[in-house]
C-alpha cells in the first residue's frame, strides 16, 4: 500500500478482505469458548462444537484444510471490537443479526435459528411466558433476548445480567424465577445439570450469522461465505451438525 497514514482510508485497507485471507494461509475467526453445543472448550481443553465445526468447514472450503484456522476466544462485549481491531476475520459466535448491529457489522445470511427459551426450577410451576408476569427474569443485557422480552413483561421484573455465567448464578442461587436466552445454549447448559427444565415460548430469536468487518473492502468475503453457507445448506451439512450437537434449528 502506497502513501497510507493513520486515517480512515488506511483502516479500510488494513481488514482481512478474502485475498489478504488466502495470502496468509489461514482464518482468524472469533469464537465463544463456554457455550456449549455452539462453541466450547472439552474435557481435554480444544475448543468443540457446532460453530467450531462451521469455522473448521469453511478452513476446509478455503484452503482444502479444515486445521487452517486460528480461533480467538472472545466475550460477548467484544465480538465487535475484534473486527474492528483487526484482530479476525470473521466472528462466528453466538452473534444474532439485529438492526442496529447490522449497522456496524456486514453479517452473512443466518446459519442456524434459534428461538427464545426460558431456563427454570424443575419444580417450578409455570407453563407459559405469561405465567411470569410477575416474576423475576434474568436475561443477558441487550441480547435478542432482552429485546424481545421487553414487549411482553414489565421491564422491572428482567434482571440483567453480563453473561449466560451470571444468569445460571442467578437461577442456582434462587435470585430470579429463570433465566430467557437462546435455546440453542440453554439446552446444551441441561445436558450437565439436572433439577431444571427448558420452557419454550412462542417468540422467535434472530438468525444467528457470521460477522465481518464493514466496508466496501469486505464485499467479496462476505458474498464467498454467504455462497458457502448456500452450499453447506443445499448439502444437507448444515442440518446434520445440528442434529449431531442437539440443535433443533427452524428452516
Amino acid at each position: 500500500m502506497v502513501g497510507c497514514t493513520v486515517g480512515p482510508l488506511c483502516l479500510a485497507a488494513a481488514a482481512s478482505p478474502l485475498e489478504t485471507i488466502q495470502q496468509r494461509g489461514y482464518l482468524i475467526v472469533a469464537v465463544k469458548d463456554n457455550l456449549k453445543p455452539l462453541s466450547f472448550q472439552d474435557q481435554q481443553g480444544n475448543l468443540s462444537g457446532f460453530e467450531i465445526d462451521l469455522a473448521h468447514a469453511l478452513a476446509s472450503a478455503l484452503f482444502n484444510d479444515e486445521r487452517a484456522v486460528k480461533f480467538v476466544p472472545v466475550l460477548n462485549q467484544e465480538r465487535l471490537s475484534v473486527l474492528k481491531d483487526d484482530r479476525a476475520d470473521l466472528v462466528i459466535a453466538n452473534w444474532s443479526i439485529t438492526i442496529p448491529r447490522a449497522r456496524t457489522v456486514d453479517f452473512s445470511i443466518p446459519y442456524l435459528q434459534t428461538s427464545l427459551g426460558i431456563l427454570l426450577r424443575q419444580d417450578s410451576s409455570t407453563d407459559s411466558l405469561g405465567d411470569l408476569e410477575n416474576s423475576r427474569l434474568a436475561v443477558v443485557a441487550d441480547s435478542s433476548s432482552h429485546q424481545a422480552l421487553r414487549l411482553w413483561l414489565p421491564e422491572s421484573g428482567l434482571v440483567p445480567v453480563r453473561s449466560y455465567v451470571e444468569g445460571y448464578e442467578a437461577l442456582i442461587r434462587g435470585e430470579v424465577s429463570g433465566f430467557a436466552a437462546d435455546n440453542t445454549v440453554l439446552s446444551g447448559w441441561l445436558q450437565n445439570h439436572t433439577g431444571y427444565r427448558l420452557l419454550p415460548s412462542t417468540l422467535d430469536g434472530a438468525g444467528l450469522a457470521i460477522g465481518m468487518p464493514r466496508g466496501l473492502a469486505t464485499g467479496r468475503l462476505r458474498d464467498w461465505v454467504n455462497a458457502q453457507l448456500e452450499h453447506l445448506r443445499k448439502q444437507g451439512w448444515l442440518d446434520r451438525q445440528a442434529a449431531v450437537w442437539g440443535l433443533l434449528p427452524k428452516r
